[in-house]
């Protein structure tokens, strides 16, 4: 094609001919804030989350689509927001994103270097409580969908640079003796 729209055009005119080829789609970011942009309940989120999958794999059903996790452990709806949003869309998405922001600040460590970086075995908890709200989603749906690797509570996939808008380069993954891999910020957990 010559011409194609803005976006494609403005690629081509940075030097990249062909599409990117984006394969995983997160579908929104921390929509339970306040703060967010288009803020809604967890219900709704998650009814517009499987709507937005269902159209995505009508185009392409080779996608991995990510709906949009809770914050953080510190929202007051942390956990029940997941199970609410996975009650709507679990059947249409591979994964739940998981949120965390650490720095060295006096609420995470106060320039201690040592409880800073044991704020990783907080980022544990978080993983093992997301992963405990897809299984119960899973049972109660009694899905067939494999909760992926059973060393790590559920945690599956790599997150290629693509996926995440916000970086540039891929996030560096610890893997597990089973090959699969868990990541220590922005994460997801096979839903």
């Amino acid at each position: 094609m010559d011409k194609g729209t803005k976006w494609s055009d403005l690629r081509r005119k940075h030097g990249i001919a062909d599409p990117h080829k984006v394969t995983h789609w997160c579908l929104g970011n921390e929509m339970d804030g306040p703060w967010q942009i288009g803020h809604m309940s967890a219900v709704e989120y998650g009814e517009k989350a499987a709507d937005a999958a269902r159209q995505m794999r009508y185009v392409d059903p080779s996608l991995k689509l990510i709906a949009c996790g809770s914050s953080g452990p510190t929202m007051p709806t942390y956990l029940e927001w997941d199970r609410e949003v996975l009650e709507q869309c679990y059947d249409y998405v591979d994964a739940i994103s998981l949120h965390r922001y650490f720095d060295n600040t006096s609420e995470t460590g106060g320039g201690d270097t040592g409880k800073f970086l044991a704020l990783n075995l907080s980022m544990e908890r978080q993983i093992t409580e997301v992963a405990a709200v897809c299984e119960y989603v899973r049972g109660r749906k009694r899905s067939p969908k494999s909760s992926g690797c059973p060393s790590t509570n559920g945690m599956s996939g790599t997150v290629p640079a693509a996926a995440l808008p916000w970086t540039a380069t891929a996030r560096k993954l610890r893997t597990c003796s089973r090959k699969c891999t868990t990541s220590k910020t922005h994460s997801w957990l096979a839903a």
